[in-house]
Parts: C-alpha cells; structure tokens; sequence
C-alpha cells in the first residue's frame, strides 16, 4: 500500500506541476486529487500544510 501511495504522490506532483500555467486544468486536477483520495478513505480537508508538514487539523 505505501509503494501505491508513493506513486500516486509522484503522479499527483508530476499532473500539478504541468497544470500550474493553466487555472482551469490546475482546478481539474485539484478536484481529481481529493476524489482519488476520497475513494482511498483519506480526507484531505482534515490536514493542513504546517511548519512541520502536512498535520491533522486541531
């Protein structure tokens, strides 16, 4: 499972970085990447990117 998660951050890095020069393909991919994590049981809007990285929201 983490080999599966590490590649699909790969991917996910890899797809943000060729949307940042198009906001409306960049909002495609955003959308994708939270239903992706959605179906995998992992709710990106309980973390937040912190000094210390990516945390739980308190």
């Amino acid at each position: 499972m983490a080999k599966a998660h590490y590649l699909q951050t790969i991917l996910v890095s890899v797809t943000l970085d060729a949307a940042m020069s198009d906001p409306t393909h960049l909002e495609q991919a955003k959308a994708a990447v939270r239903q992706g994590a959605s179906a995998s049981g992992i709710h990106l809007e309980a973390f937040e990117l912190a000094e210390a990285g990516v945390v739980l929201e308190q």
